[in-house]
């Protein structure tokens, strides 16, 4: 043997840990339970039986995750979905009311139905004429339920 091939034996000794001491402490601070005697090593058994814990949480945090999914899925489909009409039919009596300038909604349903509560007969207005608010022009021709 060379004093080449000597220094590097030397010199990866140094560099490698010792295996059998920390495997020696490792055992005996662990605490020992009686066991069943398998034909498998200790830590091939521990290492297939944390492989299998892991894969359950896994499957159960992806059953969790799917669960949720469908549940805030649903909730939005409920919570989004607009009201359906009944089988029956209401039928409603309409007039035509031109808008005059500097006439709001309110003026229009004081000067066309007066006997009438306003409010009730605005919501009536915006859905017959499928307006996204309340604001109306000068000229405007309104769609509005007759007294």
């Amino acid at each position: 043997m060379s004093a080449l091939d000597a220094n590097f034996e030397l010199i990866s000794r140094m560099q490698r840990p010792n295996v059998n001491g920390s495997r020696r402490l490792a055992a005996q601070s662990a605490p020992r339970h009686s066991e069943p005697r398998h034909s498998e090593p200790r830590q091939a058994t521990a290492v297939r039986n944390s492989t299998i814990s892991n894969a359950g949480r896994r499957r159960v945090s992806l059953a969790l995750a799917v669960m949720f999914v469908l549940l805030a899925t649903s909730f939005a489909i409920i919570s989004n979905q607009p009201a359906t009409a009944t089988d029956s039919q209401v039928s409603v009596s309409v007039q035509h009311a031109t808008v005059a300038s500097g006439e709001s909604l309110w003026a229009v349903a004081e000067r066309v139905a007066p006997n009438v509560d306003p409010r009730d007969w605005i919501d009536q207005v915006i859905d017959l004429n499928a307006l996204h608010g309340s604001d109306v022009v000068a000229g405007q021709r309104l769609v509005v339920p007759q007294n």
